[in-house]
């Protein structure tokens, strides 16, 4: 006899946001949940009070008795590592793989399945903003642009360009069910365009989309949040948590560079969901090292590609009369001529251009990691990368606390904030990151929280692109470890009272103009306490010492006062 339990049906009538207990004694319930509140103490009870209601008895047939499994088919090397059979491959099947170059974009076939709850469109209520795209943190919603009514999907006249219709996609195989598309619609008129409904009752029409659209027809060089989410991505599907706050950053960065992006990324969560074989999320060149070198890593990806665009430099000089060549020596920074050159070149008569076409195109290489990366370990390399003249870029996914590896206190970590090795509040200052590289006076600093302002995002990313030199942006990135107390379905709508009460401040410095600009309204510091108790990282402490609570909180705020302050004022010289 088997017994088995639906714990959606179990946890249901309990859920808070994201919060699902997890099944232990209640003698261990408060020892274990004690610093998240009674609330979570009181659902991990109820869970235990509930489970024998949920319990139902499963009769196994007799035959299953003396079944034998038998797998005929035969496995690829992909699927043989999903199945937990990797250590049946045999040395020589690694051959292929000998230089640790592996396929990209494979969590498009995995079709893993797992919501409960997924986004259901509502056409009539729809703005066709592209918001909820914008902030998908695993990229399932698409738009499309369709030539004309189809009757194999909804759609509805778009507003741009107005001779298509428009229809949003949803890859439910895909969706994790956090909910952060539904917050992030504003609809009409009171009314939102998303809804979370039980996945079983809806049918998708995804994969017809994708085969059937025009989105590759509409070229626009406006930048904004609507336009880009007509272009493709190439980072979709990853395996991070239902609400990350740090992966729609990359998703966007990819779909505005696209196919001349090269990633160096940290050891971190942002290199686990990213590149955790054989689940591969990018489309494009990504590669991973280590905490405390991947700055000198990223630097090192250039200067490779700058000796190779040199030596192209160098040849195509000796044909002084080729119009082709002299083209792309008077223009080898911009993509679209160059692309232009590379597709014209007669490779046929220059062999010595066939083995290096693909860096006939400019290259943005952008290095990624958490603050554990760029705060603490690998900031050596940081500084050095900041303190050279070269185009290289920076992209900071700022948790303020080492995720990945189990939530330890980090130099971005604020003060008064709870997670390991600081279980009794950190009493030490977050590093300011962002005033330290603007002592360079050539590193374009950008602060950015897409839960405040997603067109300042991206603003920032094409600015840092444009800059002749390195540039860094920090991007405040909400995380399941700062214990948000509506869930993770809230984390851009929570971010955004981050920067609205002056926790996390938004701004741009360009090094080219000499001038920064604080893209935020004047903070209100009285939603600050208001802010903090939404985080556990921040309430905890409160509840196991509020005389400490209250003397480093207030500490903190002071120093955002004072913090605020201090850019202000840049801001007007």
């Amino acid at each position: 006899i088997t017994y088995e339990i639906d714990i959606e049906k179990l946890t249901a009538p309990i859920k808070n946001g994201d919060v699902v207990g997890t099944l232990i004694l209640k003698e261990n319930n408060k020892l274990r949940f004690a610093s998240k509140g009674d609330k979570i103490v009181d659902i991990n009870n109820k869970v235990i009070d509930n489970s024998l209601k949920y319990l139902e008895v499963f009769d196994v047939p007799d035959e299953w008795k003396t079944l034998e499994y038998i797998d005929n088919k035969k496995l690829s090397f992909n699927e043989t590592i999903n199945l937990l059979k990797g250590d049946s491959l045999p040395v020589s099947s690694f051959i292929k793989y000998k230089e640790g170059i592996f396929e990209g974009s494979t969590t498009k076939v995995e079709k893993r399945n797992i919501a409960e709850e997924v986004p259901c469109w509502i056409s009539e209520n729809c703005s066709e903003c592209n918001q909820c795209v914008f902030s998908c943190p695993h990229g399932v919603i698409r738009p499309f642009l369709l030539d004309k009514k189809d009757s194999n999907v909804e759609s509805i006249p778009s507003f741009m360009p107005k001779d298509k219709e428009f229809a949003l996609g949803i890859n439910y195989d895909a969706c994790t069910g956090c909910g952060v598309c539904t917050l992030s619609c504003p609809g009409k008129m009171g009314k939102k365009a998303l809804k979370m409904v039980p996945n079983k009752d809806i049918k998708s029409n995804f994969s017809y989309l994708e085969k059937n659209n025009v989105n590759d027809k509409y070229q626009s060089n406006i930048l904004n949040v609507k336009n880009i989410g007509f272009k493709e991505t190439r980072f979709e599907y990853s395996g991070a948590c239902a609400g990350c706050g740090e992966t729609p950053y990359i998703t966007n960065l990819t779909r505005v560079f696209n196919d001349n992006l090269i990633i160096a990324n940290a050891t971190g969560c942002s290199s686990i969901y990213g590149g955790s074989v054989p689940s591969t999320p990018y489309s494009i060149p990504w590669a991973s090292s280590l905490f405390e070198d991947n700055s000198e890593y990223g630097y090192g990806i250039l200067q490779g590609i700058n000796i190779k665009r040199n030596k192209i430099k160098k040849y195509m000089k000796e044909y002084p009369r080729n119009k082709l060549f002299k083209k792309w020596l008077d223009n080898m920074d911009d993509y679209n001529i160059c692309k232009e050159v590379k597709e014209n070149i007669d490779y046929k008569k220059h062999p010595y251009l066939n083995d290096m076409k693909d860096y006939i195109l400019p290259k943005q290489v952008w290095i990624l990691g958490g603050d554990g990366f760029a705060y603490d370990i690998g900031y050596g390399g940081l500084d050095h990368i900041l303190s050279k003249q070269d185009n290289i870029n920076i992209l900071v996914l700022d948790t303020e606390v080492y995720s990945n590896t189990g939530g330890q206190s980090s130099k971005s970590s604020n003060i008064g904030s709870v997670a390991s090795f600081t279980s009794n509040g950190k009493d030490n200052y977050k590093k300011d990151l962002a005033r330290i590289a603007m002592c360079y006076p050539n590193v374009y600093v950008s602060s950015v929280n897409i839960g405040y302002n997603k067109e300042q995002y991206l603003k920032s990313i094409k600015e840092a692109s444009l800059h002749n030199g390195p540039s860094l942006i920090i991007a405040y990135s909400p995380c399941i470890e700062h214990g948000i107390k509506t869930g993770m379905n809230n984390s851009q709508t929570n971010s955004y009272l981050a920067t609205e009460c002056g926790y996390f401040l938004t701004f741009r410095y360009n090094p080219d103009t000499k001038k920064l600009h604080l893209d935020m309204k004047e903070p209100d510091f009285d939603k600050y306490k208001d802010y903090l108790m939404t985080e556990n990282r921040f309430a905890s402490l409160v509840r196991k010492d509020k005389d400490k609570a209250d003397i480093l909180l207030e500490k903190q705020k002071k120093w955002a006062i004072d913090r605020y302050n201090y850019y202000k004022k840049i801001s007007e010289e």
